[in-house]
This record gives C-alpha cells, structure tokens and sequence, in this order.
C-alpha cells in the first residue's frame, strides 16, 4: 500500500504559506461579534459592501503589496481587545484580524 503524502495547515499556517507564496502581505479578517454596520466600523479598510457581507457571514483574507497598506489596515481593525490607536470605535462590533508577510506571522489582534 503506498502512503498518501499530505499537509495539514491550521487557519494560521494557510494564512503563512498564501503570504510566503504569493510574496504579499495579508490581513486575515474573521466576524467576532456585531452586526452589518458594526463589522463596517470595526474594520474600516476600504471593504466593499459584498466584501463585508462575506466577512460578516464567513472570513476574508485581504492581500496588500507592501507592509505599509497592510500595518495600517491591521492598526484599524478593532478586535476584542478594544479601540486602537487609530480606530476609536467602541461598539458591539469586533472582528479578529491576523497579518502575515512574506516571512510569515506578524501579529494578530483578540
């Protein structure tokens, strides 16, 4: 019997390998809480309204050329730990966000 050869990624390791391979960076964006307006105002990145129907109802993943464009958008996005610097929204709404370079995992928000 031949052994099947396969990889296993986590959510996290597929957001790795996409950025390793395309040579980009990208925002991972999952719905934690809130409604249609407020995933709106806790991620305001420039999303299109079917784009935040989609994160609203599933998870995107947002691909960005530089480090840059990618920082800024990931510094916007309010996660469970609150309003950031640069998004002071303080509503139901929360989105989780994990950002990933070429290199691998940069950081995340809870």
């Amino acid at each position: 019997m031949s052994e099947v050869l396969m990889k296993v990624l986590t959510w996290a390791k597929a957001v790795d390998e996409l950025a390793k391979a395309l040579n980009k960076w990208v925002l991972y964006l999952s719905h934690s809480s809130g409604e249609l307006p407020d995933i709106e105002k806790a991620a305001p990145i420039g999303l299109s309204k079917t784009q935040l129907i989609d994160l609203y109802i599933d998870r995107i993943w947002v691909v960005f050329d530089n480090e840059r464009d990618a920082r800024t958008a990931f510094g916007k996005v309010v996660g469970d730990d609150g309003p950031t610097k640069t998004n002071t929204y303080d509503g139901p709404g929360r989105v989780y966000a994990y950002l990933s370079g070429p290199d691998g995992g940069i950081t995340e928000n809870t």
